[in-house]
């Protein structure tokens, strides 16, 4: 399984250099997703700025840091493993890395022991880690510890066997002198080695590996929810239909304020989401804030297998126009748009407005079909990797493609899988691609699931190009008609009247 997503961090800024700034006291106080969100619009206006990029990355350790120290699943199921076990956790990291990663020349022994050491220096100074493992150590060991990593950092690894034994020597060091679990520092060797890679490698957790698996399918054991941040409150953003939720009155909108009684404000939207799932029957209390009220009310839900729609119809036709909104691309997606589209043309759609917009990405390989519906014949996307499986060529060979004129609307949150879908339907002439630039992300991801722990490694694999082998990683799609000023539904009028007037020149 493939699966291409982006960071949802936001929209372009205006004023870069105030943006700088803004970044650059968000790193230094500590404030670490801001200072992600911050460097990574920065990164986007600077492609090209290496600086810019080392400090996203470097901050979005941070964050990845952070949250698996407030991880249930983490510091449960993986952090209580014996030092010989968690020793396991390491040697299958890096001969995982080794064996799949997309550029062999970031994966040497070497350079993945050393971002281990600064993992490790990194959590030392990091205050969720000291509260929640070493908040009795006296500060003056704490740093002790932290000059000592210093000699560590040196050291030439030519083994992983070798690794292996520094990172013991460590571990052992860290247990003596701060009373530190060793499994604790071990794991932090790990989660350097694939956090430091890029921005889109990193450890999954089981929580985050199960909230993976359940995003291909489309489908999880949990009370349909989809919660994000926004102004500093955890906001519902999407209610399944007919989930637990949703029929217990739960709508967009609505804040969630605590989970089991535990409130929410420390715990990153797919923490909150890996504590909604859980057991088939399994029940979980929530305190929710409506907007019309003051005070939380308490709902008791019954986990439940919930299906996540992929797809947004508008049933009504705009003078023979249709509209579809692609949310993500999971393995139901194919099927869910062959529906929606044969609802449509039953209703007599002439024109179709397919909606990309804020779509992160998903599943390749339904992407791929998704496009394929649309074209005849022609390629849709390039890949290349040094994985034999990855590497590939993807042509269109559908007779019964659908021919009605075809609109696609982009954004800067337009990326990866969502973009395959873009660039091909654009270079191929099949589509009129309406909106703004979008995100720019050329790389493949696939999680793959660890045999010594119960996670796994989100892992970069390969890059794709677009039909005319062109790069979309850091560069992205432009639209064929730029529509931006005049928000969501100012972009939507625009594509709807591209639409009418080429059904128009089609009759």
């Amino acid at each position: 399984m493939v699966l291409l997503v982006s960071p949802a961090w936001g929209q372009l800024p205006e004023k870069p250099q105030q943006l700088k700034d803004r970044a650059a006291e968000a790193e230094q106080k500590g404030r670490w997703s801001e200072a992600a969100f911050l460097y990574d619009q920065l990164h986007r206006l600077n492609p090209d700025d290496n600086r810019i990029r080392d400090r996203f990355q470097v901050c979005l350790r941070h964050v990845h840091q952070t949250r698996r120290h407030r991880d249930p699943s983490f510091l449960k199921a993986v952090l209580t493993r014996d030092l010989p076990g968690a020793l396991n956790i390491y040697e299958e990291v890096l001969f995982r890395l080794q064996g799949n990663y997309l550029e062999k020349d970031r994966v040497q022994l070497t350079p993945l022991y050393q971002r281990g050491v600064q993992e490790f220096r990194f959590a030392l100074e990091d205050e969720a880690f000291l509260q929640e493992h070493l908040h009795d150590a006296p500060t003056e060991k704490v740093r002790a510890m932290i000059a000592s990593l210093a000699v560590f950092s040196t050291r030439e690894i030519s083994s992983i066997q070798e690794a292996r034994k520094q990172v013991l020597s460590v571990a052992l060091l860290a247990m003596e002198t701060l009373d530190l679990a060793p499994a604790v520092t071990v794991l932090e060797f790990v989660c350097g080695a694939c956090n430091s890679l890029d921005e889109y490698t990193f450890y999954l957790t089981p929580n985050q590996m199960q909230y993976v698996q359940a995003s291909l399918k489309g489908e999880h054991v949990g009370v349909g929810l989809k919660v994000i941040w926004q102004d500093g409150k955890a906001l519902v953003a999407n209610v399944a239909p007919n989930g637990p939720a949703a029929v217990k009155g739960i709508k967009v909108g609505d804040q969630l304020v605590r989970i089991d009684g535990q409130g929410v404000e420390n715990l990153a939207a797919d923490l909150i989401t890996g504590r909604l799932m859980g057991r088939l029957d399994s029940t979980v209390e929530l305190e929710i804030v409506t907007p019309n009220q003051s005070e939380p009310q308490t709902v008791k839900l019954t986990r439940q297998a919930v299906r996540t729609p992929s797809v947004e119809l508008d049933p009504e036709l705009r003078e023979g126009v249709g509209y579809v909104r692609v949310l993500a691309f999971q393995e139901s997606t194919p099927q869910e748009l062959r529906e929606a589209v044969l609802q449509l043309q039953m209703m007599g759609m002439k024109g179709l407005v397919l909606d990309l917009r804020g779509n992160g990405g998903g599943h390749l390989k339904a992407a791929v079909q998704v496009a394929e519906m649309f074209m005849t014949e022609g390629t849709i996307v390039v890949m290349e990797s040094p994985l034999k499986r990855f590497k590939n060529t993807y042509k269109a060979n559908n007779a019964s493609a659908w021919t009605m004129p075809l609109v696609v609307l982009i954004d800067g949150e337009t990326a990866s899988a969502a973009e395959v879908v873009a660039g091909a339907l654009k270079e191929n002439l099949r589509a009129t691609l309406v909106g703004t630039p979008t995100y720019g992300k050329g790389l493949v991801q696939c999680p793959l699931t660890l045999d010594t722990a119960p996670s796994g490694i989100w892992i970069t694999v390969a890059r794709f190009f677009s039909p005319s082998n062109q790069p979309y990683n850091g560069r992205g799609i432009t639209p064929n008609l730029a529509a931006g000023n005049d928000g969501m539904e100012g972009q939507r009028a625009e594509a709807w009247r591209t639409a009418l007037q080429l059904t128009m020149m089609n009759r």
